[in-house]
This record gives C-alpha cells, sequence and structure tokens, in this order.
C-alpha cells in the first residue's frame, strides 16, 4: 500500500478523496470492517481497542516504516542515495553516516501515518533507529549495513551497495558476539554499546583491514 497516493489525514473516501496510508493498511488488514475502518491514525483508538494496543503499534510502525522508504526513495531514488547524503565516501568508517541517517529519518513528515507533525512523543518507531550519538551499538543497522554492502559470494549478503566499502563496516554487536569476543580476548568492556564496538572493531580489523 506504499504506492498508493497519500491525502491529508482528514480526508477520507467518504470525502471523495483518495485513501490515506492508514485507512489502506487497515482496510488490507481488516477486510470485514472495511466499511468503517478510520481515515487516519485519530481515528483508530477506538477501532483497534478490541485487537490490543501492540497490535495496533505494530500495525502503525509498519506504516511509518514504509512511508519513510517511500520518502527516501521520492527525495534520492533509492535507500542507498539517502544514507549517502549523510556519508562521507572519504571517511574510514560508516558511524557518521549512521548519525546523519537515523536522523534524516526520524526528521521526515510522518503526518499521514501518525497526524500529527514530527514523531509523537511515546511513539516506538524511534526504536527502530537508533544513533551511534546515543551510545547505542546499532545492532540491526549495522546488520543491515553488512548485507547490503558485502559480496554475495558466500551466499549470505546482498552486495547491492556500491558507495560503502565492507573495510568501513561494524560487526553487529548482540550479547551472543560481545560474550565470545570476550572469551577470545577480543573485548574488555563490559556493556554492549558503542565504545565496546569501537573497540572490538579495532581489534577485528588488525586480523583484516578490508573486511
Amino acid at each position: 500500500f506504499v504506492g498508493w497516493k497519500i491525502s491529508e489525514p482528514d480526508q477520507s473516501r467518504a470525502s471523495g478523496g483518495q485513501p490515506t496510508l492508514f485507512s489502506t493498511a487497515v482496510s488490507r488488514s481488516y477486510p470485514a470492517r472495511s466499511q468503517s475502518h478510520p481515515s487516519s491514525p485519530h481515528g483508530a483508538r477506538n477501532f483497534f481497542r478490541p485487537a490490543g494496543f501492540l497490535e495496533t503499534n505494530m500495525k502503525l510502525l509498519l506504516c511509518a516504516l514504509l512511508w519513510a522508504i517511500r520518502l527516501m526513495r521520492e527525495q534520492e531514488g533509492s535507500i542507498e542515495r539517502f544514507f549517502s547524503r549523510f556519508h562521507d565516501p572519504d571517511a574510514s568508517t560508516v558511524q557518521q553516516g549512521l548519525i546523519g541517517f537515523t536522523s534524516g529519518i526520524l526528521a521526515l513528515d510522518y503526518r499521514p501515518v501518525f497526524g500529527q507533525e514530527g514523531l509523537p512523543e511515546q511513539s516506538s518507531f524511534r526504536f527502530l533507529f537508533p544513533s551511534p550519538q546515543g551510545g547505542s551499538a546499532c545492532k540491526r543497522l549495522c546488520m543491515f549495513l553488512r548485507w547490503m554492502v558485502r559480496s554475495p559470494k558466500k551466499g549470505v549478503d546482498f552486495g547491492i551497495w556500491e558507495s560503502i566499502s565492507p573495510s568501513e563496516l561494524y560487526l553487529p554487536l548482540d550479547v551472543h558476539t560481545s560474550t565470545n569476543a570476550r572469551k577470545l580476548g577480543l573485548l574488555n568492556r563490559k556493556q554492549d554499546d558503542w565504545r565496546a564496538l569501537d573497540e572490538l572493531m579495532e581489534n577485528l580489523r588488525s586480523f583484516d583491514p578490508h573486511d
């Protein structure tokens, strides 16, 4: 549904306007209730109440993610070019690119999804795009970049982004990789944060500075 033409949140099918992103998602998820679905997130509270808060929140997050992808492609032509807007091609790592990328995504206009300017204070959408600037190890984003950048020859990664070198990437750090790194003597820091990731990558690059 991300390809649909999006109208303002207060427009609805009844008023002759195009369906909003939210109303289209609802109608496809709940076809039996499509005649009474809300035209914006503002009217969704009562509509989704029987399904529970978690399901409602997940649908909003999905809508917001697809909307962000649409805006990135509209602005730059691809997610890679949107990322490159913030990434210095002469940088040794993707750290500053990640900081700009996450800030850029969170600054997009999500009014067709949330019905207000800016992200709601309690929205979980920010959780999808943490920043190294806040200390997060950014596991999901580092994994995403690995998939996009590294060679597909080993049958794991896609290797479809050409603007970033594998040498600039970071290991996706989680409890498993950090535990093994400490057992191998590659990591001393106790917290699994960006500082720990920097320490680990410094040691790993001594083995292979190109990947």
